[in-house]
């Protein structure tokens, strides 16, 4: 989980992460990811930072689910 919060934390809009598994009853285990925005003003979609992560990590460490936070 290191690895996916390292990732999202290189966006450039995410001041902080927090990756973490949940369990899903249809696919088994999924990573979720809390971020805390830079700056708040700023427009940011789930999908962009989701993106960000399918192409610097592998598959299975990649967020199903985005959740944009205060703080952590």
């Amino acid at each position: 989980l290191g690895e996916v919060e390292g990732c999202l934390e290189t966006f450039p809009q995410v001041r902080e992460a927090q990756a973490q598994l949940e369990s899903d009853p249809y696919t088994g285990s999924m990573v979720v990811a809390k971020v805390v925005i830079a700056d708040p003003e700023v427009e940011i979609e789930p999908e962009e930072i989701i993106d960000h992560c399918a192409r610097n990590l592998a598959p299975h460490k990649v967020p199903r689910r985005i959740e944009f936070c205060e703080e952590l």
